[in-house]
């Protein structure tokens, strides 16, 4: 290849290469990314639409027994905040075959007895666990009844109405896609996309990798039963970064380094424009090093009243001094605002050093940072079913969120050239690096209809009285967002490289046009809840 002056229009990438076919012939408008088909559109749709359905059938369901049946705070004792307690107006004496059955369960359970004594009943066992502190026995207030048992905490007279919870969160978003962003080669190739000896070093995807963060939930019954309340959720996950440098000496027998593109300057040998590459490392003419880095970060809030409403009921005795006891199985309820930002960055930074002597010699520093941010803000409604058995719970989510999504896209490049002989082709930060040019760089926004629908599986065990821990899984679904690598143009116009061509001639390449896509995360809950 020979010798290129630095001030020549084309300068810092390989002349067009006869005998390379276009790659799309005819070409003359900017390329968006394919990303989904008409089926995978109708699909998210469905599953969006499937939840929102589930949930409108479960709410008048709830609010047709919302009258009759109430849970307790109890619950926060016996398993988590939402196991709940059932609306008991009288204490009930238990009968004498109850009371043999209940002092052998009472002995499973617990190895020392005490006795309590219901309003005209008999005197049955009861355990020292079971009684409300100095509760007077003799009272016909304190009874024995026979609600299902789900762990012997102490139940006290005064509802529990409290609930916090922190979780530790491992999971794993949708990789970034990106187009073939850095490519070795040999002299022959010169790192050209199609080209016989090139390799793709970089392309495909990135940030496929486990994201650390966190989740916190706090929240309150607002009555005596823990039939209505509110909760406050916050999580965060990131900041995850992916950074990977690609360099080459230049020396004798070292491998080509280059950034590909798609040229579309006209040629008299490919009139449609051809696959090219910008040369960062070439034996004898060009060291230098180009890093690439990645980096995402996603965290969301949501505030919600809750109704809650008993399914089923089992029996065990349990000695109480309010009007609540435990259930088996309940249902909550809720309806209310969910918010989530996903913000993201991919910038390409070349450091480059000529071999060449004078008016060829300098360093050249060429960056190209791509940003997007997405807010999205809507109506969040969802179930949880919750079961309680012994000291295990298990509670599932069901949730979807409706709302807007506010789109961002920022796009910035640069071009410096320093240590020139003499100085005269020294610049600074001159606009536009290779993929970001002036004829895409910009802020662009606007807003498109998102969906957020979330499914959660959760298993606890209770350590204590008013302590559980929890393991459970999350999958989390946010439709219509814009990352960074779907907004590359790689269609480029070299004449608008730093120096720009004057006059300029030639197509306006890159260009701005929003690609979409869907983000998808899922993984794993570690976590502990306290209650009181």
């Amino acid at each position: 290849m020979a010798d290129i002056p630095w001030d020549d229009p084309v300068c810092r990438i390989a002349l067009p290469r006869i005998g390379v076919p276009a790659a799309r012939p005819g070409h003359v408008a900017p390329r968006t990314l394919d990303t989904e088909g008409q089926v995978v559109k109708i699909a998210r749709y469905w599953f969006a639409g499937t939840m929102v359905v589930v949930v409108a059938i479960a709410i008048p369901q709830l609010y047709a027994q919302h009258h009759i049946n109430f849970f307790g705070p109890v619950s926060s004792a016996v398993g988590g905040r939402h196991a709940s307690a059932r609306s008991t107006t009288t204490p009930i004496a238990a009968a004498p075959s109850t009371a043999s059955t209940t002092a052998q369960g009472a002995t499973k359970w617990w190895p020392s007895t005490r006795v309590a004594r219901a309003s005209n009943a008999e005197r049955v066992p009861v355990p020292n666990e079971m009684i409300v502190g100095d509760a007077d026995l003799s009272d016909p207030s304190v009874g024995v009844t026979t609600e299902p048992l789900l762990y012997g905490g102490v139940v006290h007279g005064i509802p529990r109405g409290w609930w916090v919870q922190g979780e530790y969160l491992m999971w794993w978003p949708r990789p970034m896609q990106v187009p073939a962003l850095v490519t070795s080669g040999t002299t022959g190739s010169e790192g050209v996309l199609g080209v016989d000896g090139t390799q793709t070093l970089l392309g495909g995807q990135m940030l496929d990798t486990m994201y650390s963060g966190g989740r916190f939930r706090a929240g309150v019954w607002t009555d005596q039963c823990a039939g209505r309340g509110w909760e406050f959720e916050f999580f965060g996950i990131g900041e995850e970064t992916e950074r990977q440098t690609f360099s080459g000496t230049g020396a004798t027998g070292t491998s080509v380094i280059a950034r590909p593109f798609f040229n579309v300057l006209t040629t008299t040998q490919v009139p449609s424009g051809q696959e090219d590459a910008e040369l960062v490392a070439y034996p004898g003419q060009l060291s230098g090093s180009v890093t690439v880095e990645a980096t995402s970060r996603l965290y969301g809030i949501a505030v919600h009243p809750l109704w809650t409403n008993c399914e089923t009921c089992g029996a065990m005795p349990l000695v109480k001094t309010e009007s609540c006891a435990p259930v088996k199985t309940s249902m909550t309820t809720f309806v209310g605002w969910r918010y989530l930002n996903l913000a993201e960055r991919l910038g390409v930074s070349e450091n480059l050093t000529s071999l060449l002597s004078a008016p060829d010699d300098g360093q050249f520093l060429i960056n190209d940072r791509f940003g997007t941010r997405n807010r999205f803000n809507g109506a969040d409604i969802g179930v949880i079913w919750n079961r309680r058995h012994g000291r295990l719970s298990l509670d599932m989510l069901m949730r979807v969120a409706i709302g807007s999504t506010r789109q961002e896209v920022s796009i910035a490049g640069s071009t410096s050239i320093r240590e020139s002989a003499g100085g005269n082709n020294d610049f600074e930060d001159a606009t536009g690096g290779l993929l970001a040019q002036r004829t895409n760089i910009g802020h662009y926004s606007r807003s498109q209809f998102s969906a957020v629908p979330e499914l959660g599986l959760t298993l606890g065990y209770n350590l204590a009285p008013q302590w559980r821990c929890t393991v459970g899984y999350t999958l989390l679904f946010w439709s219509n967002v814009v990352r960074p690598g779907d907004q590359i143009d790689r269609d480029v116009n070299p004449n608008l490289m730093p120096p720009e061509a004057s006059p300029f001639t030639g197509l306006e390449r890159p260009t701005f046009d929003f690609v979409e896509t869907d983000l998808w995360v899922n993984g794993l809950n570690l976590g502990l809840e306290h209650t009181w």
